[in-house]
C-alpha cells in the first residue's frame, strides 16, 4: 500500500486521498474532520506528504445504510458479511453471510467478491473479478456503504537508530550548526526552518545518523510542527517516531544522535556527554553474624547474591519490590555510598573501574 501511485497523505491528521495532479498551488485533505489546508514548497515538503518510508493500515468505515464505526482491517485478508465470524460484520438482512473479502498483499489492497446475492459495487460499478482499491473508494456491500481508507504512520528505522548509544557511550556528539555559526540555543522567528546535513539547511547536523534533507520545523497559528522527511532513521519527539508532530514546551526532539528540547521560542541542544554505561559483575553484599561463632556462609544474611547486568545510556530502569527487598542495598552499592562485600563495578564513561573485595 505504501507505494501507490497519486497518493498524498495529509500531514495533519495522517490519511491518504488520491491526488490527480490538478489541484494546483494548495492541497486541502477531503476528511471532513479534517480539512487540513497546505501548500508543497518545494521538494522536502513534498516529500513529507509521501507515501515513502511510511507504515499503511488499512480501515474500514460504515458511511450509510448502518450504524457508523470504523475498524483496522489488522489481518492480511479481512472478510465482510452478516456472520457473527467475519472480520467485519454488518447485521444486515440484505448482506450476504460471507459477502466479500479485502486483502492486502505487499503494497496493494483488492476486493473480491464471495458470490454474494446482492454484489459488490466499488464507487457505483459493480465488480465481477478481484479490484484494487484506492483510499477513499466507496464500498457498497447489500444495502450499506462503506468507506476504504488508509492511516499513515511513521515507520521504524530502517539504519539502526540504536547506533547513536555508542555514540553518546563515548562522550561524543555530532556537530550542529544553525546558519552557519556553533550555538547551542537556536532561535524560532522565522515560520519555516530546514534541518538536515546538507550545507543549504538552516540546522546543520552533521553525523551518519541524518539524512540530507532530514526534516522540517513550521509555524502555523502560533503553533510549532515537526515534519519527518521519510527519512532512514527517522525523527523522533519523546522518543516516538513521528511524521508530523505539534511540538509543545518541554518537547525532547531527535535527530540522528542529537538531542533538542523545545522550548516555545527555540531549541535547546542537550548536551550527552554524561552519558554512561553501568556494568555489574558479580555484585554481592552480605550482612555478618553477630555473636562469637565463625563466619560461614550458612550464618551470615545475604542481601545481594551475584548479581550481573549492563545498563546503557538510554535504558529505563525500574526497581520495584516490598519493603526490605534490597532495592536501596543495591542504588547504594551501584554509587558507592554503601559499597558491596565483593563483585566489580565498572562505569563505562569515566574508564575507570571500581573494586570492591571481602
Amino acid at each position: 500500500m505504501t507505494n501507490l501511485p497519486s497518493i498524498t497523505v495529509c500531514p495533519a491528521c495522517h490519511y491518504g486521498f488520491c491526488d490527480d495532479g490538478s489541484g494546483g498551488a494548495e492541497f486541502i485533505c477531503p476528511r471532513s474532520e479534517c480539512g487540513h489546508r497546505w501548500e508543497p514548497i518545494g521538494q522536502t515538503i513534498r516529500a513529507v506528504q509521501g507515501t515513502g518510508r511510511r507504515q499503511a493500515v488499512a480501515e474500514l468505515t460504515v458511511v450509510a445504510g448502518a450504524t457508523p464505526f470504523s475498524r483496522k482491517l489488522t489481518t492480511q485478508t479481512a472478510v465482510i458479511g452478516r456472520d457473527e465470524d467475519c472480520d467485519f460484520v454488518l447485521d444486515n438482512l440484505s448482506v450476504s453471510r460471507r459477502h466479500a473479502s479485502i486483502t492486502v498483499e505487499g503494497d496493494q489492497a483488492t476486493i473480491t467478491d464471495l458470490g454474494s446475492s446482492c454484489g459488490t459495487a466499488v464507487n457505483g460499478t459493480y465488480i465481477e473479478q478481484r479490484q484494487q482499491l484506492r483510499p477513499r473508494d466507496r464500498i457498497v456491500v447489500g444495502g450499506t456503504t462503506l468507506q476504504f481508507d488508509v492511516l499513515y504512520s511513521a515507520a521504524p528505522a530502517q539504519k539502526p537508530i540504536a547506533d547513536a548509544k555508542s555514540v553518546l557511550r563515548g562522550g561524543v556528539t555530532d556537530a550542529v550548526l544553525f546558519r552557519g555559526r556553533n550555538v547551542r540555543s537556536i532561535p524560532l522567528k522565522t515560520d519555516r526552518i530546514t534541518i538536515g546535513r546538507n550545507d543549504d539547511r538552516d540546522i546543520v547536523i552533521f553525523g551518519p545518523l541524518v539524512s540530507l534533507r532530514h526534516a522540517v520545523l513550521e509555524r502555523q497559528n502560533n503553533a510549532w510542527f515537526l515534519n519527518d522527511v521519510q527519512t532512514a532513521t527517522g525523527t523522533y519527539v519523546n522518543g516516538q517516531p513521528v511524521i508530523r508532530e505539534e511540538l509543545v514546551s518541554g518537547d525532547r526532539v531527535q535527530i540522528g544522535s542529537v538531542l533538542f528540547r523545545f522550548e516555545g521560542d527555540r531549541l535547546i541542544r542537550i548536551r550527552q556527554h554524561s552519558a554512561i554505561s553501568v556494568e555489574c559483575r558479580h555484585l554481592t553484599k552480605w550482612l555478618p553474624t553477630t555473636g562469637k561463632e565463625p563466619q560461614t556462609a550458612e550464618s551470615r544474611q545475604t542481601l545481594l547474591d551475584d548479581l550481573s547486568f549492563r545498563l546503557e545510556p538510554g535504558d529505563f530502569v525500574g526497581l520495584i519490590g516490598p519493603s526490605g527487598a534490597g532495592k536501596t542495598t543495591l542504588l547504594d552499592a551501584l554509587n558507592g555510598l554503601r559499597p558491596a562485600t565483593c563483585g566489580i563495578t565498572l562505569d563505562m564513561c569515566r574508564r575507570t573501574t571500581s573494586f570492591t573485595r571481602t
